[in-house]
């Protein structure tokens, strides 16, 4: 139930900062805007933390998590015993619903790491650029976007578009191309726009957007989201790219152009890109969607207030849901007959614990008439020593079914009227790991409940 609580809060979630995008695209920066997209897997992958505290319901003054036998939740008004629990097949149902689910996260998982393993292999025997200008014109831009790391510049032919590739180890990887032909205002451009893709740390923002599309695989929504994602993340690089060139009097122009240049040698045929986890690399598709976008989006105006504002209203429902106490139980109501079934199974569990004590003859008193009418004392004493006895001590015993019924069939195969609660118990011994122990108790005129009847047997 948690993982498809998560995945409904994700994919509303999803649809809201979706729209909330589209709507505040024009007046709010990339930078502000960031913040409800990085929050955005915690609805894919984080329960809520639970802090309200709400009293919880009570069964006959006790609370459910210290009554472990009187938990009554099974049909009611069944006509006939059952030799096992009527709900045997949600085991089987929920064993294949989460193996279909595991064998799915893990195959999305491995997929990724695939392309991660192949990408990093790939890129890691790739030697280093060790062009001065180039390595200089690196070196500026890190200083201008305030980055200490060290990272490599690759130059190859086999690289499609400009892309970040490793967070540990990073390198920028440019087409061979490009750099040939591109004047350095241009490719200052591009390692810039690079360079915010690790300020941003975007990469780690995928690995968690790469996370929530493994254990979410059946959800379109969280595939969405993953998409989304990447979308923005170029944006609000070429955002950030263009605020650096701004501050040193450049403008739009430049960085325009240099978008142009690697459009048209991305159209060239390249053998290989950058894929995986590890990587950002840019489709073509995307160059052009981005360049339209600075060519007519204004500028955007900062309203940090709003943004943090909308961030904490997303936060929310991750950090409020309502928990139940043990004290103060708010009023439920509760049927006749799951109430004459509470009473009945307290009723058993007592009786029970004389059996577990070795007191048969007192077991036999305080059974009912009719129990005491078709099995004497000397009867029900052999009985218990010769099936109970060898069985060996209780270890645990657990209610799994509780039945309430109006009629109890008699030998003679007429029914008798009588209220009547049939339940079974899952047991341990010393000397037998799992028994079933049907009890059947019968509430007679005094309106007390008593045993009528009796059995158990290996659990199989």
């Amino acid at each position: 139930m948690t993982l498809l609580y998560l995945s409904l809060a994700g994919s509303i979630t999803t649809l809201f900062v979706i729209a909330l995008d589209r709507l505040l695209s024009r007046s709010m920066s990339t930078r502000w805007r960031r913040a409800w997209w990085i929050f955005l897997p915690l609805f894919f992958l984080h329960p809520p933390i639970q802090l309200a505290v709400i009293p919880a319901p009570s069964l006959n003054g006790k609370s459910p998590a210290t009554v472990k036998a009187e938990k009554i939740d099974f049909p009611q008004n069944t006509e006939s015993l059952p030799e096992t629990t009527l709900t045997a097949w949600e085991p089987l149902l929920s064993f294949t619903l989460w193996t279909g689910w595991a064998l799915g996260a893990i195959g999305t998982l491995i997929v990724v790491m695939v392309q991660t393993h192949r990408a990093a292999r790939r890129w890691a025997t790739e030697p280093l650029c060790i062009d001065s200008d180039l390595l200089g014109l690196l070196e500026d831009c890190k200083a201008k976007a305030g980055v200490t790391a060290p990272i490599g510049l690759v130059l190859s032919d086999h690289v499609a578009s400009p892309a970040l590739l490793g967070w540990l180890r990073p390198r920028i990887l440019i087409p061979a191309s490009l750099a040939k032909t591109l004047p350095h205002r241009q490719l200052r451009a591009i390692l810039l726009h690079e360079l915010a893709h690790f300020r941003h740390f975007d990469i780690p923002a995928g690995w968690l957007f790469n996370l929530v599309r493994a254990v979410h695989w059946f959800n379109p929504f969280a595939h969405l989201a993953a998409h989304a994602w990447a979308r923005f993340r170029e944006e609000a690089a070429d955002e950030t790219a263009i605020q650096w060139m701004q501050s040193e009097a450049d403008d739009a122009q430049t960085y325009q152009e240099a978008l142009l240049s690697a459009l048209r040698d991305a159209n060239k045929p390249s053998p290989s890109v950058p894929v995986g986890a590890l990587a950002i690399g840019e489709s073509i598709a995307a160059i052009k969607q981005r360049f339209i976008m600075i060519q007519n989006h204004p500028n955007r105006s900062m309203r940090p207030a709003l943004g943090i504002a909308i961030a904490l209203l997303l936060l929310t429902p991750i950090f409020f849901r309502p928990v139940y106490a043990e004290d103060k139980a708010p009023k439920k109501e509760i049927s006749a007959n799951d109430a004459a079934k509470a009473e009945a199974v307290k009723a058993m569990t007592s009786w029970l614990n004389t059996i577990d004590e070795g007191d048969y003859p007192k077991s036999w008193k305080n059974a009912s008439k009719f129990f005491r009418t078709a099995v004497t004392e000397e009867q029900w004493i052999a009985a218990c020593k010769s099936v109970r006895g060898p069985l060996g001590k209780l270890i645990e015993r657990e209610l799994v079914s509780a039945l309430y019924q109006t009629e109890i069939p008699l030998p003679d195969g007429t029914l008798k009227k009588a209220k009547v609660v049939i339940a079974q118990f899952d047991a341990s011994y010393e000397n037998l790991d799992s028994a079933r122990e049907t009890v059947t108790f019968e509430q007679e005129e005094d309106g007390s409940w008593r045993a009528s009847g009796y059995y158990v047997k290996p659990k199989l």
